[in-house]
C-alpha cells in the first residue's frame, strides 16, 4: 500500500502570503544591522581561495559542510532532462539556441564533457525565453536547489554569503541628480570567473550528444553559474578584491565601481562629460584586467557618445529620439534622467486574468517598484491582500477589483 502525503494548496498560498509580508514589514518589524563576525570570516575565506589564471580569476564553491554525503541526484536530472529534450523537439527555435549556448560554451572552455562515473552532483535545468532581450533570448537556468525527498540538495551545502551589493534605491537616487549620466552591464558576469578544478564534478549536467550508441553526454561547469547559492556573492566579493587593488591609482573609479554597481549593472554619472568620459574608461580598464568586459555603455549625452566611439569603447552609431533601456529592471528615457516603471506588462496581466484573489496576488508579486512610483496602487492592492488572509480562499473567484 502506497500513500501519498501532499501540502494543501490553499495552506502553501497562504503560508506564501504570510512570508511576503513579513519580508515586506523588514525594518519595521525587524532590526537589521551590518556584517557580522562570520560574515566577515566569510569574505576572508573567499578572498584566500581568489587567484588570478590565465587573465581571469578563480575561487573554488563556498562550503558550509564537507560534500561527503552530497547524493548525486542524477535521476532527478535525468528525469527532467527527458521532459527538456521532449520540449525543445516542438520548438526548434529555442532548441538552435540552445545548442548555440552549449556550442560557444565547449568552444571557450566554459562547460567541458566529463567522467560519469565519478562522484559529484548532476543539475537539473530549464531554457528561459525572453522576447524584450536585446541579446540572447533564450539561456539556461540550473537548479542547484533540486534533491530528493529526504535528501539535501548542492545548496543545502553552500554558504549564502553576506550581500555586498549597494542599496539598490541609493543607486537609483544617485543616477538621477547627475547631469550626464551612463551605464553599462558586465557581458555574462559569472561565466567570467573559473570554478576551481576539485569543485567542478558539483556543477554536472546532461546534454544531447550526436552519438547513436549513446543516450546523452556529462558535461560540467568549468565557470561560476547562475543557481548556485553562493554565485552573487562569488561575483561581487570577487570584483570588490580586484578593484580595491586600483584604490591609491584610480579612487573615483573604485569609489564608484563599489557604490554604484549592483550586481553586474553600473549605474552611475558626472557634472561634465570629461568627467564621465573619465570615470567610464577607468569602469572598463579597471574590470577588463580582471577578464569583465562591461559593454552596452548607454548615455543621454550625445557628445559622451561620440568619446566613446572615438577611444573605442562602444561601437554604438547613435539613439534614437525618445529611446528607452531598461536600467536596474526599470525603464529609462535616455532624452532625460528619468526612470520609472513599466506599466504595461501589469496593465495586460490585469487585463488577461481572471477576477479572483489568485489574480490579485500574482499581479502584486510581479511588479517591481524600488522607487515606490506606483505605492498608491500597491498599498490598495496589498491591503486587499491582507484582506485575502483574514477571510476567505484565496482562490475564491469573482473577488472585487479595485
Amino acid at each position: 500500500m502506497c500513500t501519498r502525503v501532499e501540502c494543501c494548496e490553499e495552506e502553501r498560498l497562504s503560508d506564501l502570503l504570510y512570508n511576503w509580508f513579513q519580508l515586506e514589514s523588514l525594518g519595521i518589524n525587524d532590526s537589521l544591522s551590518g556584517r557580522n563576525e562570520t560574515d566577515e570570516k566569510i569574505i576572508q575565506k573567499c578572498e584566500e581561495n581568489l587567484r588570478f589564471e590565465n587573465g581571469r580569476y578563480v575561487t573554488g564553491l563556498l562550503w558550509k559542510r564537507e560534500p561527503v554525503d552530497l547524493r548525486d541526484n542524477f535521476h532527478l536530472a535525468k528525469r527532467q532532462f527527458d521532459r527538456f529534450r521532449g520540449e525543445l523537439k516542438t520548438n526548434s527555435f529555442v532548441r538552435n539556441q540552445c545548442e548555440e549556448i552549449i556550442k560557444f560554451q565547449k568552444a571557450n572552455n566554459i562547460v567541458e564533457e566529463c567522467n560519469e562515473g565519478e562522484t559529484g552532483y548532476f543539475m537539473p535545468y530549464r531554457s528561459v525565453a525572453r522576447k524584450d532581450k536585446n541579446t540572447t533570448q533564450a539561456r539556461l537556468v540550473f537548479n542547484c536547489s533540486s534533491s530528493k525527498r529526504g535528501d539535501l540538495s548542492l545548496n543545502d551545502y553552500l554558504e549564502q554569503g553576506p550581500n555586498l551589493n549597494p542599496s539598490l534605491l541609493d543607486v537609483l537616487l544617485k543616477f538621477r541628480i547627475f547631469k550626464v549620466v551612463f551605464c553599462g552591464d558586465i557581458e555574462t558576469a559569472f561565466l567570467m570567473i573559473g570554478i576551481a578544478e576539485d569543485d567542478r564534478r558539483y556543477l554536472r549536467f546532461l546534454w544531447n550528444t550526436n552519438d547513436k550508441g549513446k543516450e546523452y553526454v556529462v558535461l560540467q561547469m568549468n565557470r561560476v553559474l547562475f543557481g548556485s547559492r553562493c554565485s552573487p556573492f562569488l561575483l561581487r566579493a570577487t570584483i570588490r578584491y580586484h578593484v580595491r587593488k586600483y584604490l591609491e591609482r584610480y579612487p573615483l573609479c573604485v569609489d564608484m565601481l563599489e557604490n554604484a554597481l549592483y550586481a553586474d549593472d553600473l549605474c552611475y554619472g558626472a557634472e561634465t562629460v570629461q568627467e564621465a568620459l573619465s570615470l567610464s574608461a577607468g569602469a572598463v580598464s579597471i574590470l577588463e584586467n580582471a577578464g569583465f568586459h562591461l559593454r552596452k555603455l548607454c548615455t543621454n549625452s550625445r557628445e559622451l557618445q561620440a568619446l566613446w566611439i572615438q577611444n573605442g569603447l562602444s561601437n554604438e552609431v547613435g539613439f534614437e529620439q525618445d529611446c528607452k533601456l531598461k536600467v536596474l529592471g526599470l525603464v529609462w528615457n535616455l532624452d532625460e534622467v528619468c526612470v520609472g516603471v513599466d506599466v504595461a506588462p501589469l496593465l495586460n496581466s490585469l487585463e488577461s486574468m481572471g477576477n479572483t484573489k489568485r489574480s490579485v496576488l500574482s499581479t502584486v508579486a510581479r511588479v517591481f517598484d524600488p522607487l515606490e512610483s506606483l505605492v498608491r496602487l500597491l498599498c490598495a492592492l496589498k491591503k486587499l491582500c491582507m484582506k485575502f488572509g483574514k477571510e476567505g480562499s484565496i482562490g475564491t473567484p469573482n473577488c472585487q477589483m479595485i
